[in-house]
Order: structure tokens, then sequence, then C-alpha cells
């Protein structure tokens, strides 16, 4: 089946709408909508932000990360994706929570509350740093359209935090810090 280029288009609007987007704290995985596959964007509230432009050296747009969850053969959802894989999930599991770990790694609060083992896996402080600072918003879309939704969601809004699917150097820091985060200390 054809995917319609339209459709695309007014998903990928959608999403770039934080408007549509609940803190991470309100995020439920019994919202109607979690239990489908689509995208998801997550957006960073002002402190977070400017954490992230910070350890970037560069300005970073809020919404900071997109993703797909139902891709081929999965049973994943939103909602377990989003809840169960980034917001509580083991770092390792997450780009986005890897990418989180490698910045927030440098602020002293979060790196006295890690070891290199509970970086790896599930980081709590991580999850409430994460409840409080993001928004995240979810958009139903058939599995025939994820993959080509996702890759115009990239396109259009370019978030600082995805690393597959946008081949820029100036993610080289967040490549560098996440590596550093799961593995030194």
């Amino acid at each position: 089946m054809a995917v319609d280029p339209n459709v695309i288009r007014e998903l990928v609007e959608a999403l770039g709408d934080r408007g549509r987007a609940l803190p991470a704290s309100a995020f439920r995985t019994d919202l109607p909508e979690a239990s489908q596959c689509g995208i998801y964007a997550w957006w960073a509230d002002e402190p977070a932000r400017q954490l992230i432009a910070e350890t970037l050296d560069t300005d970073v747009a809020p919404l900071i990360y997109v993703g797909k969850a139902g891709d081929g053969e999965s049973s994943q959802t939103l909602g377990t994706r989003v809840f169960c894989g980034h917001l509580n999930g083991r770092t390792t599991n997450s780009t986005l929570r890897r990418s989180l770990t490698g910045i927030l790694k440098e602020v002293d609060w979060f790196a006295s509350a890690h070891t290199k083992t509970s970086l790896i896996r599930r980081s709590p402080v991580l999850s409430a740093w994460m409840r409080e600072h993001l928004e995240v918003a979810i958009i139903p879309v058939e599995r025939s359209e994820l993959r080509k939704a996702e890759r115009d969601a990239l396109t259009c809004y370019d978030p600082p935090l995805n690393l597959v699917n946008v081949p820029d150097p100036t993610r080289d820091p967040v490549r560098s810090s996440r590596n550093c985060g799961v593995r030194c200390r």
C-alpha cells in the first residue's frame, strides 16, 4: 500500500505542535492513543533546554527527540515505548536515556547519585528529572507509514538527541558524552 504524503505531512505537523504534549509526569499507558503504534516527540522545558545547549555548545530547540513505536513485527505500543522504555527503562535500551545520561553526568547532583552500574541499569534519578523537565507528544500512525513518518519528522525538526538517520557532525558531542556516560566511572 502506498504511503500518502499528505497524511504523513499532517502527522508530522501534529507531532510538532507542543500544545499536544503532556508533561512526562502525567503520561500514562492507558491513554487512548497509547495502545497504538506511532511516532512521539520529547520536548524540554527551558532549564533542560539550556543544559542540553550548554553541553552541545549550540542553541537547541525545545523539541529534543523523535522516535517511533511498533515498527515491523514489534508489538510495542506508544505507551510501552514511552512509559516503559524511556521514562522507566534501562539506559541501554533507550537512545534518549543514554543521551540524557551523557549530558547529565557532568552535573554534580546527577553524577554523585550514580555508579557505572546504575547508569547502565535503571536510574530513578534520571526518570525523576525527565518527569520534572520533559513533555511528550504521541501521534498514532499506521504501521505501514511509521518509518516514513519518523524519517520526515527527523528531517523537519532535526532534534538534537536523535543520532540515527541524522548524519550531522554537530551531534558528535552527544555521541561522545553518552558513550562515556555509560562506560566511565
